[in-house]
């Protein structure tokens, strides 16, 4: 069985912040880690106090610009888990943009707004619906794992 590498985690100073269709409660980070994958950068943003997190997955070479989530392999992907009580979802993101003003994610830095949804998970249940997205990454808080 091959052996995976070990990956370092660099926490990040800054915020990812949205609005979130499945209740009141903004999501607000407490904490932002970011990974570098080898060909693409993971940008995850806990919200441990409500048990939801937001994770997005950057190609290493992104510039500034507006990508589309959804478009099958490419640049960008983002999901939401979402605690539900005794059990979690992911809503993966099948539309929306993720707007990049300035990016340089080896000095962990990054400005971008989002907005995406994700399909409902049982039938008849509506969109996932994640807006008004800021991601705020200021570089380097200086812990590592």
């Amino acid at each position: 069985m091959p052996v995976k590498p070990s990956l370092k985690t660099n926490y990040t100073q800054g915020s990812v912040k949205a609005t979130v269709s499945l209740d009141n409660t903004p999501f607000a980070s407490e904490s932002v880690t970011l990974r570098d994958l080898g060909a693409e950068y993971s940008i995850r943003a806990d919200m441990r106090s409500h048990l939801r997190y937001l994770q997005f997955f950057l190609d290493k070479n992104i510039t500034p610009g507006t990508y589309s989530f959804g478009d099958g392999p490419g640049e960008i992907y983002a999901y939401l888990y979402y605690s539900h009580g005794e059990f979690g979802w992911s809503y993966y993101a099948d539309s929306g943009t993720l707007n990049i003003a300035h990016v340089d994610l080896g000095q962990q830095l990054l400005e971008a707004t989002f907005e995406f949804e994700a399909p409902g998970m049982e039938q008849g249940d509506p969109p996932v619906k994640v807006s008004k997205g800021k991601i705020h990454l200021t570089g380097p808080r200086g812990k590592t794992q």
